[in-house]
């Protein structure tokens, strides 16, 4: 979930490592300090979140959505 209260939803079939994980190894995942990464040790998996949603939603919306940031 975002700051705004917003959340967005990414099928984990997008991410690859995790497409057959099972539930629990889904449970171990690490955020990181800044809060824009997330890691699955056990996995050998670590996803840079702004990079997934540019890559998911496109560079258009990626843009946009950081210009009104700031």
């Amino acid at each position: 979930m975002f700051g705004g209260g917003s959340a967005m939803s990414i099928p984990r079939t997008m991410i690859p490592g995790l497409e057959r994980a099972s539930t629990s190894k889904l449970d171990a995942v690490l955020v990181s300090t800044a809060r824009d990464a997330l890691s699955w040790p056990s996995l050998d998996v670590d996803v840079h979140l702004p990079r997934l949603v540019q890559r998911v939603f496109g560079s258009r919306l990626f843009a946009a959505t950081t210009r009104r940031r700031g």
